[in-house]
């Protein structure tokens, strides 16, 4: 055998083995779905916010207008 042949070959398994898996893949029976409940989520309350100071001043620069900007 050729090397041309063999790079065929493994170049051919190697496009149609994943196909063919995620074919067979879809094509299998689907599974049982989930069942309808009476029960109702309770609502929560929200989380409250976190704030964390930064012990440097934050800078970005705003290129369309030429200035930066500082946040602490």
């Amino acid at each position: 055998m050729t090397n041309t042949r063999i790079f065929g070959i493994v170049g051919f398994c190697a496009v149609a083995i994943p196909f063919g898996i995620g074919m067979a893949g879809t094509l299998m029976p689907a599974k049982e779905g989930q069942k309808m409940t009476d029960t109702v989520a309770v609502d929560t309350a929200p989380a409250r916010p976190t704030y964390l100071s930064y012990g440097m001043p934050v800078t970005t620069s705003l290129y369309k207008f030429d200035k930066h900007v500082t946040v602490s």
